[in-house]
Parts: structure tokens; sequence; C-alpha cells
């Protein structure tokens, strides 16, 4: 016959597993379903500080043993751990840079209105454009306005 648990208890088991699992590099979520929280009370939970800062610390842990074994494989010689290790632990002198030079001419043009019903109706009279953008809400119903004309 199984002992049955103060809904405390419970709870403080269901979160240990949790963490267990967190720490083996299971996904917050699919931890939670497998303890058997809804979405809803795995962030309700996540909302405590102390409890955040253990699932936290877990996901660091299983986070420094894969890097512990990209380490090791980068030591015995395999070139792209060797990569991935200098890339990201020595960016100033190992990151993959690529310059790309863009020649040419821009030009921009600005039309500016006043921001009001009678500057915008004028506008659109004078352009034969598409307006990209009026905020806010509503069309020529307030006095401020931000259109863009893309012709």
């Amino acid at each position: 016959m199984t002992a049955l648990m103060a809904p405390d208890e419970m709870l403080a088991s269901q979160k240990e597993e949790f963490i267990r699992k967190v720490q083996k590099g299971i996904p917050r979520l699919h931890a939670a379903l497998d303890v058997g929280w809804t979405i809803r009370k795995m962030h309700l939970l996540l909302a405590n500080a102390d409890f955040m800062e253990l699932v936290q610390t877990a996901e660091a842990y299983v986070s420094d043993d894969v890097e512990m074994v990209l380490l090791q494989k980068a030591k015995d010689g395999n070139m792209e751990a060797i990569k991935m290790w200098l890339q990201n632990r020595s960016r100033d002198r190992w990151a993959d840079r690529r310059e790309i030079a863009v020649t040419g001419t821009v030009e921009v043009a600005q039309v500016i209105i006043d921001g009001t019903r009678d500057g915008l109706r004028a506008m659109l009279e004078e352009h034969t454009g598409v307006i990209e953008a009026v905020m806010p809400g509503g069309f020529l119903d307030e006095d401020i306005v931000d259109a863009v004309i893309v012709e």
C-alpha cells in the first residue's frame, strides 16, 4: 500500500524531480509535463526567484558538461571542435569575420507635412503612391499622423 503524501511534500518531490530532469538536459517544458505540471503551473513556480535560480543552475550544469566534451574533442584534434572552441572563447582573435563592401548611390527624398488631417489629405492628393502606414489608429481621425509613401 502506497503512503499518501501531503500536497506540500508532493510539490517538493515534483520540484526535485523537475530539477533532476533539467540537469540531465531535458527542456523545461518537457520536464514540467513529465512531473505532471501544466505549462501555467510551471510558469507560476518559475516566478519564484529561489526556484528559478535552482533551475538555471541545473541548466548551467548540463551546459558545462557539454562544454567539457567539446574541450576534450578539441584536445583530441577534432578540427570542428577546435574551431568552435576558439571562435567562442577568443572571439577577438578567432571570429569568422567577412567584410562586405557596398558601392553605389542612394537617394533619399523626405516629404514633410504638418501633422493634420488637412496636411495628410493634401499629401494624398499630390501622390498617387500607396500609403504604407498611418498612425495612430484611424484614417484621418487624429491630429498626429505618421505616414510613409511607397512609390
